[in-house]
């Protein structure tokens, strides 16, 4: 985090902002990785929102007496972990928190099944394993080991390119 105050009498912290350099690697990386920790999902959603009324109330100056710096930082990665920052009034956990991929292909002002979350995940996994085995086979005599370290980007690439508009069809019917 950015400093390892342990009081709120510590300078206070911008909650708008992230705790790291977002003009560096490192900070990017650090935000990413703390944003998208795995154990936020299990946290029961009335939690989710104490900490939203937390940091609302941390906002205004009007914080409970005795909350420390360690509590405003786990509050705000509750808040920014939960809540879409283009629908901050709703929480978006649900089953696309838990599939790799369907959060950030899906657009949130549709609404995504979950056949078609089903279909789009059979369809990208599916495809991502034959390419990688197609290509594996393909260049295991024709081309030399370090070509052959690509083909997982390959296989990743092409599930992409099926998961994605799989993904977004509904916005495509919308319009």
């Amino acid at each position: 985090m950015a400093s390892s105050h342990t009081d709120i009498q510590a300078p206070r912290i911008n909650v708008d902002q992230p705790l790291w350099d977002q003009r560096t690697f490192l900070g990017r990386l650090k935000h990413f990785f703390w944003v998208t920790d795995f154990r936020t999902i299990v946290v029961p959603t009335r939690q989710i929102y104490e900490a939203k009324e937390l940091l609302e109330k941390y906002r205004a100056g009007n914080e409970p007496e005795g909350t420390t710096y360690k509590e405003i930082c786990y509050a705000k990665k509750l808040f920014e972990s939960s809540f879409h920052p283009d629908f901050w009034g709703t929480p978006e956990r649900h089953r696309q928190d838990v599939i790799p991929g369907a959060w950030g292909n899906a657009h949130h002002s549709h609404h995504v099944t979950l056949l078609q979350i089903t279909a789009a995940y059979v369809s990208a996994t599916s495809c991502a394993v034959i390419t990688a085995v197609g290509f594996k086979r393909f260049l295991a005599k024709r081309a030399s080991p370090l070509l052959q370290r690509f083909v997982p980007f390959i296989a990743v690439s092409a599930a992409n390119v099926v998961n994605i508009p799989l993904m977004r069809q509904s916005q495509s019917h919308d319009s």
